[in-house]
């Protein structure tokens, strides 16, 4: 396993070309990404203090990571799916019927979204500026999460499944993982075997969240077999606030995507993008289709 000395120099072996979009005059690509990151936390800091800024902030994300168009092998799965339900009274969908669809799913993606940028902008959040920016672009990367195989399908730009929930304990624990192997410290066999395969996103979160639904399933349950949930102690980043709980009722499909009616309208925006400094156009580096095979044995 290569040496590496902090977080900086981890995003450079883990996401591939990362520095060819940063803007700097230095040709060190740990440098490079420490200047990236210093204006990131600036740029977020100021965003944490002013609404108006948070907003625009979001926004951006919104535009950058959520669907905007249904692709077409979505369309012909669903073919004669909602006329089943009883949701349209045709077999083929107009362009109505799939504004409504798309509607829905892009309420859930943005909404599940918003759970993540309010876990990584909470203040009582102490985690690192690299490793946000780590766990950020993993769940961009991340889709549904199939059990019987223990691993997550790969996100696309077209993907219509919401985020995955956030999982404060799985990231804790990927964070102790990975602070591990920064500070060179003997790794247990079990994480051992867990690195293995890399320190990417996907394979760490994984395989710790298979862990610990794994752990959860058996500590949860008393003599007559019946689920035991105590609530968890820490704030729950996935529960909707007042503002949503008209669709809690709502039928969802497998993937998440609700079938209501009443969509908001999220396609017009009066966010103000200028009152995010133009100097700083380059923080938001695109998503990155790949992640080098970093730390393999």
């Amino acid at each position: 396993m290569k040496n590496i000395n902090n977080g900086a120099e981890f995003l450079n072996l883990v996401f591939k070309d990362m520095t060819d979009s940063i803007k700097s005059k230095s040709n060190e690509p740990s440098k490079r990404i420490t200047e990236y990151l210093e204006r990131l936390e600036r740029i977020h800091g100021e965003a944490l203090t002013d609404e108006r800024k948070l907003e625009a902030l979001k926004a951006f994300y919104y535009d950058k990571y959520i669907i905007k168009s249904l692709p077409e092998s979505y369309i012909k799965y669903r073919k004669g799916y909602f006329h089943d339900l009883g949701l349209v009274d045709k077999e083929e969908l107009t362009e109505e019927d799939l504004g409504l669809v798309l509607g829905c799913i892009k309420y859930e993606q943005r909404k599940s979204l918003d759970n993540w940028l309010d876990y990584l902008f909470d203040p009582s959040n102490n985690q690192p500026t690299w490793f946000k920016y780590y766990v950020f672009q993993g769940i961009s990367k991340v889709g549904v999460f199939y059990p019987i195989l223990g691993d997550f399908t790969k996100r696309s730009a077209s993907t219509t499944a919401p985020f995955i929930p956030v999982e404060p304990e799985v990231i804790n624990n990927m964070y102790s993982l990975v602070s591990k192997v920064l500070d060179s410290e003997p790794l247990t066999p079990e994480e051992q075997e867990i690195t293995a395969h890399g320190l990417n996103f996907r394979n760490l979160y994984s395989n710790l969240y298979t862990k610990g639904k794994k752990k959860v399933s058996q500590s949860q349950l008393i003599d007559d077999d019946v689920p035991v949930h105590e609530g968890p102690a820490i704030p729950d980043y996935n529960s909707s606030d007042s503002s949503a709980n008209v669709y809690q009722n709502h039928q969802t499909d497998e993937n998440g995507v609700h079938i209501g009616s009443a969509i908001p309208d999220y396609n017009s925006s009066s966010y103000d993008f200028d009152s995010i400094p133009q100097e700083d156009d380059d923080f938001f580096l695109p998503p990155f289709e790949e992640e080098k095979p970093a730390f393999k044995k």
